[in-house]
């Protein structure tokens, strides 16, 4: 039995079955887990059952909470976030460093908090009655180490395709027990510029187009991070029944390192700074690191593992005949970074180029092409729900994802905690919001008291906010993250005051509470950021935003702020007048506003954004929510809830074939509904987190 391991091979490996005679006989393409299994089965050990593995997993969470809670000072504020992605997480840790060796011996008198936790924590953990799967890669090397011809007896052979260095090294010490063993070379550092293509375009979709309009022979290699999305933009070309399963020639990878033949060609089309490999060891500090170095655990350098990386990658590459790498500028609305192999052809003299004899489908839905999904319920049992009574943004998820809004506001279903990555960006906004907010509210009306009080108190202000809101960026981990983000955000609320003063403006309040009451059902209720005056006495709203995106000055371009339309007739409804109002964006230290709201001239950081031409105005706008508004909560009442991924609601203004009517489709016979989509998502946050119709929206019937 033949062996070919690389962790990234999965379903979607690269294989040119003619190369192997039509068929892999005797023959076995594995990823890491594919490979335990093969090795235990081999030693005899006993495997576990697939139905056990979730029932295993929540007790091996269970059994390290335990031993966390009460011990954990300096984790408490993640545990309390959320305990059960927190435990993950240490687990997850935890088994990176038993790959590589570590036992709980080597950190028990550890100065790091974190490494002195794990071995403790570890006493109490008995692995083997839980095991996850380094602890299968720690069992099996033990019963090799006692019986060392087990392997190497067999006929087993192990051909690896990944370098050595980025092999965990209790598996290539399983290995070496192996009776035949080959390692492949990756050592090359210059990429090939003959018949290689670089091809730009604005939007990651338009890519996925281009995939699927082509006729792509099985010498061909797609490279596609995300497979189920070509896969629903060939549906949405070729029609419902065409799919990669049956496309027969087309061969799409996730990963550029998921080929076990070499193709002739590789096509790649989502090649962005995103798609590098991640130090594993990240969540170790340099100081750590040297810890484990001490107690005679070397880990390999993010220096080793990069350049190990790229050599491998460039390797791949070069051995193929002719590549095109499709860099696309944006996903969604967020600008992407560029993949170093794409730097390095620019360096070499390959000039990147337009594509030419194509041309994208703006029309496209860049979300989904899968029919929208629809809920039949007794209307008698939603009237008993509970009634939602949120915030605009509550609101903004009716109109757009009406699934999401029934899901989580009215049902009461939630989707679990996101990664601590996204939670520790959140909390960042949530940190800034804090301070502006203890500024502005203990010196109202004062601005020049404000300004004193940033200038002395901003750091025990910032103490403040982040023991109430910052647990995860207090931790060791994002030390370094957490030191650059104190000093940027002093620099955006100094120029936010800087902005404040040149304006003539003065802030009165912040986290201004509001409700507007759209029917007997819903209440609008939120918090305006920041209220201020100008010098005629005048209301001016500023919200406050802690993110890059170009997502709010588009809304402002087309007149559809959704957010800042409610705020302004919340205060209407109070008999304030609102002159203006904007959003300032705390990274970008830039305060957008519509073009023509300021009478005054434009000073430094304030982008006045030109609305466009086709845009409705404000009233159309404000009817526009309204009507929409009704419709959609007719459909829940209706007992209909749709799914609405993506949908625009300026397209949507009542009851109208945009949307809401049934046809009838003379192909299929069946009722289909009328869709209308955005090219940008109107909430991009929000999609980039899970959502409860993730979760559900294949479980329901």
């Amino acid at each position: 039995m033949k062996l070919y391991f690389c962790p990234s091979f999965n379903n979607t490996t690269y294989i040119n079955f003619e190369s192997h005679g039509g068929i892999l006989w005797d023959e076995a393409v594995v990823g890491t887990s594919a490979l335990l299994e093969q090795l235990l089965l081999r030693t005899g050990l006993t495997q576990v059952a697939a139905e056990e593995i979730e029932a295993r997993t929540e007790l091996r969470r269970k059994s390290y909470k335990e031993h966390i809670q009460g011990n954990c000072n300096w984790i408490s504020g993640a545990m309390a976030v959320d305990p059960d992605g927190t435990v993950d997480k240490i687990l997850e840790w935890r088994d990176c460093l038993v790959m590589e060796g570590w036992t709980p011996n080597m950190t028990k008198e550890a100065s790091s908090d974190k490494l002195k936790s794990l071995s403790q924590w570890e006493d109490g953990y008995d692995s083997m009655s839980c095991p996850g799967r380094a602890d299968l890669w720690q069992l099996l090397y033990e019963k090799l180490q006692t019986n060392p011809d087990l392997l190497q007896q067999s006929d087993l052979e192990v051909d690896v395709r990944i370098p050595q260095v980025l092999v965990p090294k209790l598996i290539v010490k399983v290995l070496e027990k192996v009776a035949k063993v080959t390692y492949s070379t990756y050592d090359e550092t210059e990429l090939k510029t003959e018949n290689r293509s670089i091809f730009q375009v604005r939007e990651q979709y338009e890519a996925w187009q281009y995939a699927a309009l082509q006729n792509l022979d099985s010498n061909t290699m797609v490279v596609c991070e995300d497979v189920e999305r070509l896969n629903n933009t060939l549906k949405g070309l070729r029609g419902e029944k065409y799919n990669i399963s049956n496309a027969g020639c087309l061969h799409p990878s996730d990963d550029i390192t998921n080929q076990l033949d070499t193709p002739k060609k590789i096509v790649w089309i989502d090649c962005d700074g995103s798609k590098r490999n991640a130090y594993r060891f990240g969540f170790l500090t340099l100081e750590e690191i040297n810890c484990l170095a001490n107690k005679g655990l070397q880990l390999p350098s993010a220096e080793e593992i990069s350049q190990a990386y790229m050599q491998w990658v460039i390797s791949l590459i070069n051995k193929a005949e002719k590549v095109e790498l499709w860099v696309p500028h944006y996903q969604e609305t967020e600008l992407l970074s560029e993949h170093p192999v794409v730097t390095e052809l620019k360096y070499r003299g390959v000039s990147p180029c337009n594509p030419t004899g194509f041309t994208p489908t703006p029309t496209l839905p860049i979300h989904t092409f899968t029919p929208e999904l629809e809920i039949l319920l007794d209307p008698t049992h939603i009237a008993n729900l509970p009634k939602p009574n949120d915030s605009a943004s509550t609101l903004e998820k009716l109109y757009q994802r009406p699934f999401d809004f029934f899901t989580e506001k009215m049902a009461g279903l939630r989707a679990p905690e996101d990664d601590s990555d996204e939670n520790i960006f959140l909390q960042k906004g949530k940190v800034a919001h804090y301070v502006v907010e203890m500024i502005v509210n203990e010196n109202p009306g004062n601005l020049t008291a404000m300004k004193g009080c940033f200038s002395t108190n901003y750091y025990n202000l910032l103490d403040d906010a982040l023991q109430k809101e910052g647990s995860l960026l207090q931790e060791d981990e994002n030390k370094n993250d957490l030191a650059i983000f104190k000093e940027e955000l002093k620099e955006s609320i100094q120029t936010l005051f800087d902005i404040i003063t040149n304006l003539g403006l003065t802030p009165q309040q912040c986290e201004h509470e509001f409700k507007i009451a759209m029917d007997s059902f819903i209440n609008a209720h939120g918090y305006i950021d920041m209220i201020l005056t100008d010098k005629n006495g005048k209301n001016v709203i500023i919200d406050l935003k802690y993110s890059s995106s170009n997502r709010y000055s588009n809304a402002l371009k087309e007149n559809q702020s959704l957010q800042l339309t409610y705020y302004e007739h919340a205060l209407v409804a109070e008999k304030k007048d609102v002159v203006w109002s904007g959003y300032y964006q705390l990274p970008l230290k830039t305060l957008y506003v519509k073009k023509g709201s300021l009478t005054s001239p434009v000073p430094d950081n304030v982008e006045e954004v030109p609305i466009n031409g086709r845009a409705p105005s404000d009233a159309d706008y404000w009817n526009s929510l309204n009507s929409t508004y009704n419709a959609r909560m007719d459909e829940i009442m209706g007992g209909r809830i749709e799914e609405g991924e993506g949908f625009d609601e300026s397209n949507f203004t009542g009851k109208s074939d945009t949307f809401v009517d049934i046809d009838k489709d003379k192909n299929k016979g069946k009722n289909v509904k009328k869709t209308a989509f955005s090219k940008y998502p109107s909430d991009e946050d929000y999609q980039n987190r899970p959502t409860t119709h993730t979760i559900l929206k294949n479980h329901l019937k």
